[in-house]
């Protein structure tokens, strides 16, 4: 475990689990792991007590699911990413009493693309695209759906035309944030492939272009993150409530060029992990690396 206050890392209870095709999600001082189901056998749900430095097994969802997200601090949600030859209820785990619970049907069902985000307020707000795949042009309007806490119930909200080039959505500074900065021209007509969504008033904005550098630079890895109200992608920062895109610096000489785990904390970036390639090499590399933003 990494401690950015101290900058040292401490080792904690030994996984009982591979930490490879998983998805995780934290609620206080506890991380939940859900196992993705392979071709044979079930998810499985487990958690790590920081306070104990403790892991235990959780009962499974009672079908297949392959992503997990806290919603507050009392419950989980887990859905499936896709819906790929039938409709599966989306589930909510209860932390005090461990019991699961299948949602109502979305309207968007059957679908694929999906993205389910808890805001602060304990609703859910879900993007996802058409299940018969994109048309001819490579484009499928995203279709967006809020549950809402209090009535239980879910209601469909107007999405503007967005169509799915970038299928990665956050919550984020109290938004719903797609920062893809694209857009797409379908037989003259020009739709965007990103936006930033409101879920109180249900307005939305869009996504600003980002700052063009100048000359030539080296390209970004493939890094994405969020946290503290900001959003990272393309080595570009979105301040989601300013609207306002920062460049950051070039990556040094070593830094990882894929698949390294980042996120956003108060002003600094922290990224672990990775692969970096010379030719066609890869080398996988346990490095922390830490950038301090203005």
């Amino acid at each position: 475990m990494y401690e950015p206050d101290r900058d040292t890392w401490r080792s904690i209870a030994r996984a009982p689990i591979g930490m490879a095709n998983i998805s995780a999600a934290s609620s206080g001082t506890t991380i939940y792991v859900l196992t993705r189901p392979r071709p044979v056998g079930e998810p499985q749900l487990w958690e790590y007590s920081l306070s104990q430095d403790r892991w235990a097994r959780l009962p499974a969802p009672p079908h297949s699911v392959d992503t997990v997200r806290a919603v507050g601090t009392d419950r989980l949600v887990a859905y499936a990413g896709a819906h790929a030859k039938s409709w599966t209820a989306d589930q909510f785990y209860d932390i005090a009493s461990r019991t699961w619970s299948s949602l109502p049907r979305d309207p968007l069902a059957p679908s694929q693309d999906r993205n389910l985000l808890a805001t602060d307020t304990g609703d859910l707000v879900l993007l996802a695209v058409g299940p018969y795949g994109h048309d001819d042009q490579g484009w499928a309007p995203w279709g967006a759906a809020q549950w809402k806490a209090k009535t239980k119930t879910w209601e469909r909200v107007a999405t503007s035309g967005i169509v799915d080039s970038e299928p990665t959505w956050w919550w984020e500074g109290g938004r719903i944030v797609n920062p893809s900065t694209q857009t797409v021209d379908q037989d003259g007509s020009v739709s965007a492939t990103g936006g930033i969504l409101d879920p109180v008033t249900k307005a939305w904005k869009r996504v600003p272009d980002m700052n063009r550098p100048s000359g030539l630079a080296r390209v970004h890895p493939q890094l994405e993150a969020a946290g503290s109200g900001k959003i990272l992608d393309s080595g570009q920062i979105l301040d989601v409530a300013s609207r306002v895109w920062t460049s950051i610096p070039q990556p040094p000489e070593g830094f990882p060029t894929q698949d390294a785990a980042a996120i956003i904390i108060d002003d600094q970036v922290i990224t672990f992990g990775g692969a970096s390639f010379k030719s066609y090499r890869g080398t996988l590399t346990n490095d922390t690396w830490v950038l301090r933003l203005p």
